[in-house]
């Protein structure tokens, strides 16, 4: 059967943030004794040696599972799975491999969901988009207690990896053995699983990589996170499933196409991965626009200079604001070409939010409307900076270009414990622009020197 995914407008989604990846134990391999291993087969070995089970010689793959399997059949004790595991993970100080850090740089994909127990991807996420700092927020399932769930349906934070199956720990919870995974399926499927996440991925395609369950196993893996049947004929969810199970069953790739799913069979998922990130990189160099015939908005950002945030329709205030600052001699930096995707961009933001004297947030009906954008990263990332801020250092300084009140649904409450100015009141950029000034001259006192 041939692939039939449409790179063009897959791409699209993409960079449109309708695609969410699914990673699996396929996906994360090392290279290890001269072989090419998943690191769940690496650890594997490792504990079968710690449990004293044996194993199959050192040319094949091994499960967790089976390891388990074996070390109960024996009459092990299931409580010692767990920490032994943790500990032989500790002992392995593993590198994200190059398919992580490919995946990791495609900062379209703010959620990356993992059935893997490690904190590779985290890892990656960290070194490839915030410079090595633990940047990335982390969350876990677990049947047994409340588990981790997304703040808010409908936005997210820079970036976020979701465990599906749970983090290793001396605790029985993450899977391990078959009884695990079973438990763990049937826990996202009640009432406990976490509502946010499933609200998040309604309505966005699923982009399954080297997760490796096989035939009914897959099935309901799948139906479990589209959380709807597959009958359901939605045009805006489809998955996209890479890994060499699903590519060597073709009575499951037969199911799965019967019901508009993509079964890519050509490339392995590291292949799938780093072709995705090649096309987006070229994608991104096609875009990169030509430097600014002034410079004024386009040059690095001035240390200690005024931050800008806004959508992007409300583009002719901050305009507006921007040229009342300069001409007051305020440095100021804003996006004023709002461009979409690039790593390097990316990055370039998130250091000049931790570099900047004073954040400002033009909010707007636009921005109330926009349950998506950019700029909530941007809001998420100075309220997060603002945590480690004493009261009296002012940063964070609203603007309603409009009538939107300080308490719309949409709006940060945190937003509401600054002084907000309205552009709309008389004389409002003349007065926001001399309440700036005030403000970046007294971050030059001595007591807020430092901060």
């Amino acid at each position: 059967m041939p692939d039939d995914l449409e790179w063009d407008e897959f791409l699209l989604y993409v960079r449109d943030g309708r695609v969410v990846p699914v990673i699996g134990n396929e996906l994360v391999k090392v290279e290890h004794e001269g072989h090419q291993r998943t690191i769940e087969s690496i650890l594997a070995r490792d504990l079968a040696s710690e449990l004293g089970v044996e194993v199959p010689d050192a040319a094949s793959e091994v499960r967790l599972s089976t390891v388990a399997f074996r070390y109960l059949q024996a009459r092990g004790s299931t409580k010692r799975l767990y920490p032994k595991l943790k500990v032989v993970l500790d002992r392995r100080p593993f590198e994200p491999p190059e398919v992580l850090r490919q995946l990791a740089a495609i900062r379209e994909f703010p959620l990356i969901l993992t059935t893997t127990f490690s904190p590779l991807m985290r890892t990656a996420i960290d070194r490839e988009r915030f410079a090595g700092r633990a940047e990335t927020e982390v969350l876990a399932f677990t049947p047994y207690s409340k588990p981790g769930d997304l703040r808010s349906a409908s936005a997210l934070p820079g970036a976020c990896v979701y465990h599906l199956f749970g983090m290793a720990s001396s605790m029985p919870d993450y899977v391990i053995t078959d009884e695990d995974l079973i438990e763990f399926l049937h826990g996202l499927q009640s009432e406990r699983r976490p509502q946010n996440l499933f609200d998040y991925l309604r309505g966005r395609h699923l982009l399954f990589l080297g997760c490796g369950y096989t035939n009914w196993l897959a099935r309901f893996f799948i139906r479990t996170l589209r959380n709807e049947r597959f009958a359901s004929g939605n045009p805006q969810k489809s998955e996209i499933v890479v890994d060499d199970a699903t590519r060597d069953d073709s009575e499951l790739a037969v199911f799965l196409r019967q019901y508009d799913s993509h079964v890519f069979r050509s490339l392995r998922a590291d292949e799938f991965v780093a072709e995705l990130h090649r096309r987006l990189a070229q994608e991104n160099a096609r875009a990169a626009p030509a430097p600014s015939a002034s410079g004024t908005h386009q040059r690095e950002m001035p240390a200690e200079a005024v931050f800008l945030s806004y959508a992007r329709e409300d583009l002719v205030h901050v305009r507006a604001l921007a040229d009342s600052l300069e001409r007051a001699g305020i440095d100021i930096w804003f996006d004023e070409r709002r461009l979409v995707g690039g790593v390097d961009w990316d990055a370039m933001i998130h250091d000049n939010i931790r570099r900047c004297s004073l954040f400002v947030p033009f909010i707007s009906r636009n921005t109330e409307a926009a349950t998506e954008g950019y700029f909530r990263v941007e809001w998420r990332l100075a309220l997060r900076r603002a945590l480690r801020m004493a009261p009296t250092r002012p940063f964070i300084m609203p603007v309603a270009v409009d009538d939107t009140p300080a308490g719309s649904p949409n709006v940060p409450t945190e937003f509401q414990q600054w002084q907000w100015s309205r552009l709309a009141d008389a004389n409002g950029i003349e007065t926001l622009t001399t309440l700036i000034k005030n403000n970046v001259r007294m971050l030059r006192a001595p007591q807020f020197a430092a901060s």
